[in-house]
């Protein structure tokens, strides 16, 4: 999990968010070629949140890990059609 514009503010954090995540989906795309070429056909999905958000340890000492909770827009309805890979859910984006 990646978080954008906290602790330090940044100029335009959802676009370096957008950013950020393309450059990572040609990345995957490159290595793909390689992966599926010893027999692994692998890939994988971004989603990106915007808005405020609780952020906190969850757990205890020795078993925590950094957590948020917020509203999540981020996932579509199971009835929702599934981009192809290297596709973006959202025609206004990529």
């Amino acid at each position: 999990m990646i978080f954008f514009n906290d602790p330090v503010q940044v100029p335009d954090p959802a676009e370096r968010a957008v950013r950020m995540a393309a450059a990572m989906r040609d990345r995957v795309a490159e290595l793909a070629v390689g992966w599926k070429k010893t027999g692994f056909d692998l890939d994988f999905g971004i989603g990106i949140a915007h808005g405020y958000a609780t952020l906190g340890a969850i757990g205890f000492e020795a078993a925590s890990t950094t957590g948020r909770s917020a509203p999540s827009r981020t996932s579509p309805p199971a009835s929702a059609p599934r981009p192809s890979p290297g596709r973006c859910c959202s025609p206004n984006a990529c």
